[in-house]
């Protein structure tokens, strides 16, 4: 295989072919403004929801993941809104994939004060494009896509506010802000010192001091992409991807986030979902090598041979780039 790729990565000599413009979004296939599609699903107690039986109302739908951190924080968040905004005739919904655990789901449920539909089938996951959990999704009263928020960040009750004050034709104040000084920790000793580790190839040396780091500055996102960094050269990829998962709950838009998320998908030979996530990546960050260089191996794992020349092709050319 790595002849292959090297012969691949030889021909350089044919034209390049151009690539279509990316697009990314918080839902695969749906965009602000649309109609959201329609489901019908029951609760933990067999009762059925319908999004038809709800016209005029708007919505506020968070798909999560049962034993998840991120998701368990998600709905902390909708509990702390429910009563304000139920007032006003909102509809809180959670949904998840029970995956035949219902006793987790139905612990869940009970600490809720809204539905908890189960999706056992993922119908409401695909229909939506969702790819991270927890993923929270404001519908307007026509039942159309006012605000979809991927993962779970501390701001996501203010963001939750201004969607449906914006939905309910409402005025809400903006709140300052005051960020901490060096909140992603760019100055921290123990993570500059575990980046010089991982140069030297020392993971096992480097996690004490990023763990130490996170515990300080447990916003960063900075320090939990170093930490999959050092747990992929560990290969503990599922580790990896909690830390990434927290990362991008922390920035959403992370460029470099996606990109360990994709690689770490590929080592793991999960390849579908390692390509839609590199995409997205790729679509932030048309010139990254590494990008480029990972959805070629994926390619050429999957017999793309011409996808992936052109991937290899594009990898060494933002290398070599002025």
């Amino acid at each position: 295989m790595k002849g292959a790729r090297m012969s691949l990565l030889l021909a350089l000599a044919l034209p390049l072919w151009a690539a279509g413009p990316l697009q990314t979004s918080p839902l695969r296939d749906l965009n602000i403004g649309e109609p959201a599609p329609a489901f019908s699903l029951k609760d933990t107690r067999g009762q059925t929801h319908s999004l038809t039986e709800l016209k005029g109302k708007p919505v506020v739908l968070c798909y999560g993941r049962l034993n998840q951190e991120l998701t368990d924080k998600a709905l902390s968040a909708l509990r702390g809104l429910h009563a304000k905004w139920s007032r006003k005739d909102v509809v809180f919904l959670a949904v998840v994939d029970p995956s035949g655990d219902t006793a987790a789901a139905a612990r869940l449920a009970a600490r809720l004060p809204f539905p908890l539909l189960l999706d056992a089938r993922k119908d409401l996951y695909a229909a939506y494009g969702l790819y991270l959990t927890p993923s929270t999704v404001v519908l307007d009263k026509a039942h159309r896509i006012d605000a979809a928020i991927s993962s779970f960040r501390p701001d996501l009750p203010d963001e939750l506010e201004v969607s449906l004050a914006h939905t309910l034709g409402l005025r809400v104040a903006a709140k300052p802000k005051r960020p901490p000084p060096d909140p992603e920790g760019n100055s921290d000793p123990d993570l500059n010192l575990a980046r010089k580790l991982l140069e030297t190839d020392q993971p096992k040396e480097a996690l004490p001091l990023i763990e130490k780091t996170i515990a300080r500055l447990p916003g960063s996102s900075l320090a939990r992409q170093i930490q999959a960094e050092a747990l992929i050269r560990m290969k503990r990829y599922p580790e990896a991807k909690q830390a990434l998962d927290k990362a991008l709950a922390n920035s959403p838009g992370s460029k470099h986030a996606l990109t360990l998320m994709g690689r770490v998908l590929m080592l793991e030979g999960k390849l579908r979902e390692a390509e839609k996530i590199l995409l997205q990546a790729l679509a932030l960050n048309p010139k990254a090598d590494k990008i480029h260089y990972y959805l070629g191996r994926i390619y050429e794992e999957t017999g793309r041979k011409e996808e992936a020349l052109k991937e290899y092709r594009a990898s060494l050319s933002s290398v070599f780039q002025d």
